[in-house]
């Protein structure tokens, strides 16, 4: 799908998404122009539209051309074209190919390699960021170039240094360390998105802009934290029809089925019961057994009296 965008207009350009579009000087057209801009009045022209190929048809009117060329009846147009009507002139584009010409240009337009800076990740320096200009000293002491008054660097704590491939970083002999992405270094280069820390002092690296094809990414260099992120991503096991089955909530409507069932397991587990403990089956039974022997026990010793 093609667009058409007026070259001297602020506005987006127009989607030629309908099969005809008219062109002139009426308020019922498509496309309307000033009486200052168009060579003649009325309706002029008409684009005719096919997918990707548009064709303009003259009404009969001068000024209209096409890469300079006057368009007498009818000119097919390509991307890319040029399409003068009167004073206006148009220009047909396509999108995608629009797209990957302003990707192309951005990609030739080469990042200034001094560009390079730190941002403070700590909220006591409120996300503040320094920047590097050729060569800086970072430390506590007042005559570094990047001067914090923080109790973890020593006076002059590191150096950074902008070179070709990146900014070099070197440790000047401190108490604490300089550490790249959580691992202790005494010199290294730094590259834009890396981790630098002095102790608990912590900042990103913001370095020049750069193609994203040519963006490398810095490998883990803590093993153990890699180990442990894989240990992590545990995939949840899939749940077995049975278990599905089992999971799925009971209802209040019994059939007589579930209900025969029901009084089934409820009679075996009454028997179980009764198995495992006397006492709980038949026990007035016992008592009348008790009482009938004792009435015998007393009618026997009243005769031998």
């Amino acid at each position: 799908m093609l667009q058409l965008q007026n070259r001297k207009s602020s506005k987006g350009p127009l989607w030629l998404v309908e099969p005809k579009y008219t062109m002139g000087t009426n308020p019922d057209c498509d496309i309307v122009l000033s009486a200052s801009e168009a060579a003649s009045s009325g309706v002029f022209a008409d684009l005719l539209i096919n997918i990707d190929q548009v064709s303009i048809v003259n009404l009969g009117v001068t000024g209209i051309a096409v890469n300079g060329k006057a368009v007498t009846k009818q000119a097919v147009l390509k991307a890319g074209d040029s399409l003068e009507v009167g004073a206006v002139n148009f220009e047909l584009i396509d999108p995608k190919k629009a797209k990957l010409r302003r990707q192309a240009e951005q990609g030739q337009k080469k990042p200034d390699p001094t560009k390079w800076s730190l941002k403070a990740m700590n909220t006591a320096l409120a996300e503040k960021q320094f920047p590097i200009n050729g060569s800086a000293v970072l430390g506590r002491s007042k005559d570094c170039d990047i001067s914090l008054g923080v109790v973890h660097l020593s006076r002059h704590h590191a150096r950074l240094t902008v070179e070709s491939n990146g900014l070099k970083v070197e440790d000047m002999g401190s108490s604490n360390g300089t550490f790249v992405n959580g691992k202790k270094i005494q010199s290294s280069v730094l590259l834009t998105g890396d981790e630098l820390s002095f102790d608990t002092l912590r900042f990103r690296v913001i370095g020049p802009e750069v193609d994203d094809d040519r963006t490398n990414v810095r490998p883990a260099h803590d093993a153990e934290m890699t180990t442990v992120r894989q240990a992590l991503k545990v995939d949840k096991p899939a749940q077995s029809a049975s278990a599905v089955k089992k999971a799925k909530p009971k209802h209040t409507s019994k059939s007589t089925s579930d209900v025969e069932s029901a009084k089934s397991a409820t009679h075996h587990e009454y028997a179980d019961v009764k198995a495992i403990d006397p006492k709980a089956g038949g026990f007035s039974k016992i008592i009348l057994i008790v009482i009938v022997l004792a009435i015998a026990a007393g009618a026997a010793w009243f005769l031998t009296k």
